[in-house]
């Protein structure tokens, strides 16, 4: 679990999740409620970024497949960058092959791909996490 260090004012990372595979989603789901997370899971791109724009406050992480019914990964990722280019946004992926779309100026800050490794989630939470937290001092 990632713990706050001596000092630090403890403050759940706030993390938008958006993955239309029920049987991944509720796996994710379960780990970040081992981690001290404030988890919102949505399962298609339209909702997830209906989320965002009603965060008050905004998230930490926005944790999204590209492959999503409505808008997919790409697209909210734009849009999320729009809003509020701080907030770091993480594609999972299934295709090994991934290729940055040829009219997508905007990278994400990361890619994983799927299968995630458990590990990887929670260096992400303290990596990203951490360095929101201390922006908004």
């Amino acid at each position: 679990m990632v713990e706050p260090s001596r000092g630090e004012k403890q403050e759940r990372i706030r993390i938008i999740l958006v993955e239309d595979d029920p049987d991944l989603g509720k796996m994710l789901k379960r780990f970040f409620e081992t981690q001290n997370v404030e988890l919102h899971w949505e399962t298609d791109g339209r909702s997830a970024l209906s989320r965002f724009k009603t965060s008050n406050p905004p998230p930490h992480i926005v944790l999204t497949d590209i492959n999503l019914p409505g808008i997919d990964g790409y697209q909210l990722l734009q849009e999320i960058r729009r809003i509020d280019p701080q907030v770091p946004v993480i594609f999972l992926t299934g295709d090994d092959q991934i290729k940055s779309k040829k009219d997508s100026t905007v990278p994400p800050d990361l890619i994983l791909n799927k299968p995630v490794r458990l590990a990887q989630l929670e260096a992400i939470i303290a990596k990203f996490g951490k360095k929101k937290q201390i922006t908004h001092y």
